[in-house]
């Protein structure tokens, strides 16, 4: 993790000083509850996924075709229909010490630079420009192998800690702390459970009724509801705050599902941030919230970009770093 890169989407935030793309700020994520399917509707996160939700979003397919297949499609999802922008994928591998490494290859216009994807599957995914040579990109990997394997060993890990049944007992994180949840069994609860925190537990009541995989849906449908209701009140307390001290002007501040960032932003002054960002430690839910801010100033990555951000969070590296850290725990 030396030299810069323009994008960093996959890891959460949209852009940082590392050369390559990872997905591991949902890496721990095994199952999503994908927005417009029923809430049965229950899929695993991989890159087809994410792509395929992502072209039901453009209104590129209707919600009915989606797909939850796990292997990888062969194209990403465009702007809109018919925009062309990323062609067919190849897939090629290298050895690593005696690990062999396999990828797929996309190429397209949108790129400047080469960048790598460990998706949450493990999977590696390299993203570069339309014209690329295969040795090129094979040249880049190699040079990242170790780190690739890094990530996937951190992904094995994660994968086997991380799975929520949303019974009585589990810890789930809110701003950097663990909370024990508590499902309370009542004769009579509301079809749609609402979360509270109580003596320092977080609390669903559920109908006793109800079959267990009616009680866990309902039980996630609860906290995460719980979750943005407070994200919004963090979040925008983080932008009124650092938006003074840059001295930029905010649009507007929108709190929503984000499969793949912890936020994004742009020089027109529209924020947007993942609502599982407030189950990190507030320190780096402000790094998250700065980051966004520098954009509205730059779009890109530059220096001048890094040196207005340091500016207000000299330790901005340290949190960056530790967000990584933290990340694939951030889930419900």
């Amino acid at each position: 993790m030396l030299a810069k890169l323009h994008t960093l989407s996959l890891l959460g935030i949209d852009a940082l000083p590392v050369e390559v793309e990872v997905d591991v700020s949902l890496a721990a994520l095994p199952k999503v509850l994908l927005v417009g399917l029923p809430e049965a509707a229950v899929v695993r996160v991989g890159f087809e996924a994410l792509m395929m939700q992502r072209r039901v979003e453009c209104g590129v397919i209707s919600p009915s075709r989606f797909s939850s297949r796990r292997h990888r499609g062969g194209h990403f999802c465009s702007d809109g229909p018919g925009t062309g922008a990323t062609h067919m994928s190849q897939t090629d591998s290298i050895d690593f010490g005696g690990t062999r490494i396999d990828y797929s290859i996309r190429r397209t216009n949108r790129r400047k630079t080469i960048a790598i994807t460990v998706s949450p599957d493990k999977l590696v995914t390299v993203a570069a420009p339309k014209g690329t040579r295969r040795t090129l990109v094979a040249k880049k990997v190699q040079q990242k192998a170790e780190w690739i394997v890094r990530q996937q060993e951190r992904l094995r890990r994660n994968g086997r800690q991380s799975t929520k049944t949303f019974v009585s007992g589990e810890s789930i994180n809110y701003l950097g702390r663990q909370y024990q949840l508590k499902v309370v069994l009542r004769s009579t609860a509301p079809h749609v459970p609402q979360a509270s925190m109580s003596r320092g537990r977080l609390v669903v009541p559920v109908a006793r009724r109800w079959g267990a995989k009616r009680r866990r849906v309902a039980v996630r449908a609860a906290l995460a509801a719980w979750f943005r209701e407070h994200a919004v009140v963090q979040i925008q307390t983080a932008v009124d705050r650092f938006s003074t001290r840059l001295g930029v002007t905010v649009a507007s501040v929108e709190v929503r599902e984000m499969k793949t960032r912890w936020g994004s932003g742009g020089t027109d002054g529209r924020l947007r941030f993942n609502w599982r960002i407030v189950m990190a430690r507030k320190r780096q839910l402000e790094y998250v919230v700065a980051h966004e801010l520098c954009h509205v100033r730059y779009h890109d990555h530059s220096r001048e970009f890094w040196r207005l951000l340091s500016r207000v969070m000299p330790d901005y590296e340290q949190r960056r770093q530790e967000l990584e850290r933290m990340g694939p725990t951030l889930t419900i």
